[in-house]
């Protein structure tokens, strides 16, 4: 009898023992579990954030390309250094860059680059105009959708929901980043990215003239629900001519 009282005494002891082995087991797999979410996240943010640097450093090379090809195109004119990339020799006196916020635009075909001014508001305005829309729903219809960054991949990795029609014929690259006027038929030649990009122009003044521009190269991108921002500031002063 007292061997038998043991073994039930020993027996619930047991059965204790299971269940807390099987918590701590449960709790080390969730813990792991997390862990491992939150490595996947942290590396795709780490993408995210890589991608959006060489974005903005691309952005601020081409606003240098700009004005190294003004230097160039127009020599004979000094006060058209800061003309925007569109200008003209009969023009370029007038069509400047702006203090204003750009869309930063590369055509996948000629891969130029070219500037859109913005009507909307700053570069965060935009962003917050999309916030509030979500982020698909405004497709190639918001102007915010101007600054979006583009990839080319191939016509069937276009977008469910945009209905537009995919011109015939285009180019084809591969993994080349570009941005286009959302009402062109470039912007249907790549697959929306989660990146924007635009530039804020501000102007450094002398005695009540331009001497230089300071540029904000800002990239954007959504993640878990929030834009983040890169910013890359670049400032081009005025240099006399040869």
């Amino acid at each position: 009898m007292q061997f038998s009282r043991f073994s039930r005494h020993n027996k619930g002891e047991t059965v204790l023992e299971v269940l807390i082995a099987i918590f701590v087991i449960s709790m080390m797999i969730m813990q792991a579990g997390q862990l491992q979410i939150s490595t996947i996240r942290h590396a795709k943010l780490n993408e995210y954030a890589l991608i959006s640097d060489q974005l903005s450093s691309e952005g601020v090379e081409a606003m240098k390309a700009f004005v190294a090809s003004n230097r160039l195109r127009f020599s004979s004119k000094p006060k058209c250094w800061d003309s925007l990339p569109s200008a003209t020799l009969d023009d370029c006196e007038r069509n400047k860059i702006d203090v204003a916020t750009y869309a930063l635009h590369r055509d996948p075909v000629t891969l130029g680059w070219s500037l859109l001014a913005s009507v909307n508001g700053d570069f965060a305005a935009q962003m917050s105009s999309l916030v509030v829309a979500g982020i698909r729903a405004e497709c190639s219809t918001r102007a915010a959708e101007n600054f979006r960054v583009m990839l080319y991949e191939s016509p069937s990795e276009y977008p469910a929901d945009c209905t537009r029609v995919v011109p015939a014929n285009v180019a084809r690259y591969n993994s080349l980043y570009y941005s286009a006027p959302n009402s062109s038929d470039a912007y249907n030649r790549g697959r929306q990215t989660p990146y924007y990009r635009g530039v804020q122009v501000r102007e450094i003044v002398s005695n009540g003239e331009r001497t230089g521009l300071e540029m904000d190269v800002l990239v954007a991108f959504r993640y878990i629900g929030e834009y983040r921002y890169k910013k890359s500031t670049i400032v081009i002063k005025q240099k006399s001519f040869n």
